[in-house]
């Protein structure tokens, strides 16, 4: 799984597990989302180009 199998459409946040995507509940969507924002600054990289 990648960043990019996570879709926001700005009020539904769902996971591309298959088709459709799959949604995330609350809380764990915005856990998500916030993981993913903060995920950058905070990991080290090996690939920086990897999703």
């Amino acid at each position: 799984m990648t960043a990019d199998d996570v879709v926001h459409d700005g009020q539904h946040i769902a996971l591309r597990l298959g088709d459709p995507p799959s949604p995330v509940p609350e809380p764990v969507a915005t856990l998500l989302l916030d993981y993913l924002q903060a995920l950058p600054a905070n990991a080290p990289a090996i690939n920086q180009d990897s999703p």
